[in-house]
């Protein structure tokens, strides 16, 4: 009897296991960010105004040696982009050869159920969202970058 149980126990736990394997939580590792010019408050990537193709925007993260393209949303309505962080302390986004800047992330670590609520997994979510050293509103949607241009 003992051993039956201990079966059952132990397959239970598998099953379980298998099941969390395959779910997962996406977390908090992107934000939507309109670039606007400092002085004028123009959209640097969209409209008329523009002064960086939109296309040729690019993230590299921590100590990544390749940059990756920024996307444009689906439903963007032509006035942001959206930079996927990836769980990196800092993120270096590049609008041209020379003009290089910088995203500081702070993350806390949480713990939530999944769908299915069997399993509880682990996800960051961003509390600190910093671009060249000043903080930002991350509970804007998109989050406004003021930058010189």
């Amino acid at each position: 009897m003992k051993n039956k149980s201990y079966i059952l126990m132990v397959t239970t736990l598998i099953i379980i296991q298998a099941c969390c394997s395959k779910e997962f939580i996406v977390g908090d590792i992107s934000r939507n960010i309109c670039f606007l010019d400092k002085t004028s408050g123009y959209n640097l990537l969209f409209g008329v105004n523009k002064v960086y193709n939109k296309d040729s925007i690019f993230v590299r993260y921590d100590n990544d040696t390749f940059y990756h393209i920024v996307s444009i949303p689906y439903n963007s309505t032509d006035t942001f982009v959206n930079v996927v962080f990836n769980n990196a302390s800092t993120c270096f986004i590049k609008f041209s050869n020379n003009d290089v800047d910088t995203f500081s992330i702070q993350y806390e670590e949480k713990t939530a159920k999944t769908a299915k609520g069997i399993c509880r997994l682990s996800f960051n979510e961003i509390v600190s969202l910093k671009y060249n050293n000043v903080s930002l509103n991350i509970n804007e949607d998109p989050i406004k970058v003021y930058k010189k241009n």
